[in-house]
């Protein structure tokens, strides 16, 4: 009899380690973005790059446990060339790097601010 009572009690417990470990690591196999505080970082970052005036949407997504992609529509500076905004780009993605080095992949996407707030508004 106890060791029926043993073997559903270990068989409870492999269920529940199982369940925590699935939970655990569910946000690795499917992706997730950034904590708040993280994107914050790397929103603080970008607009402190020369050229850029603002980020106007920022997408952050967790890869695996070294590797983060950074997408992001960017106003850059109306006066900028396109030789100023390559560099701009750059050195962005050298800090985002220096920030948080598990960054593999930065996406900076130049969108000027009216045709974000246009798309957003026909949503």
């Amino acid at each position: 009899m106890w060791d029926g009572i043993a073997s559903i009690l270990i068989g409870l417990l492999l269920v529940y380690v199982a369940g925590v470990l699935g939970r655990a690591n569910t946000g690795l196999l499917i992706g997730r973005a950034l904590p708040p505080a993280q994107r914050d970082a790397v929103r603080r970052e970008l607009r402190s790059v020369a050229h850029i005036e603002d980020v106007l949407e920022l997408t952050t997504l967790v890869q695996g446990p070294r590797e983060i992609l950074v997408a992001a529509k960017i106003d850059f500076r109306d006066l900028s060339t396109a030789d100023e905004i390559e560099w701009a780009c750059e050195e962005a993605e050298t800090r985002l790097r220096a920030l948080l080095p598990a960054v593999r992949r930065v996406y900076l996407d130049p969108t000027p601010p009216s045709r974000t707030q246009e798309s957003q508004d026909s949503q």
